[in-house]
């Protein structure tokens, strides 16, 4: 039988949380009595606890002396590289948008120049076109 196929939902439920805080009197004394009675809860009590002790001792010795301070670095490098990033594009962008309104612009100028051929209604899309309109345009 695998080990906890005994326990109900329960009684594993008060098990952790009497690990993690304290339980009601009432509570904390059916808790006891499981655990008097069941061996297997009882050994999954001792496995949880030396699962604790082996998780706490394991993360105490991997983190080596200064280990928050090269994390902060770390992270205040990434940031610095980031905000970088986002500079050199804001400044490719600028470009780009300038550009691009002057040619709307000088596009614009143009339309409006030519002739009885576009109206500022049709240019900036307010007038009621159709797709048949649309398609009788002349582009340029």
């Amino acid at each position: 039988m695998k080990r906890g196929m005994d326990l109900s939902k329960k009684i594993r439920k008060w098990l952790y949380r009497s690990l993690d805080g304290t339980l009601r009197p009432r509570v904390k004394k059916r808790l006891e009595t499981a655990l008097a009675r069941s061996p297997g809860l009882r050994a999954e009590r001792e496995q949880i606890l030396a699962e604790r002790e082996e998780i706490a001792y394991g993360a105490a010795r991997s983190f080596e002396p200064l280990f928050a301070e090269r994390v902060w670095n770390r992270i205040q490098s990434q940031d610095q590289t980031t905000e970088f990033f986002y500079e050199s594009l804001k400044i490719v962008f600028r470009r780009f948008a300038v550009a691009g309104a002057i040619v709307v612009i000088l596009l614009l100028s143009y339309n409006l120049g030519k002739k009885n051929s576009l109206h500022s209604d049709e240019i900036f899309y307010t007038a009621d076109v159709t797709v048949e309109n649309l398609l009788q345009l002349p582009l340029l």
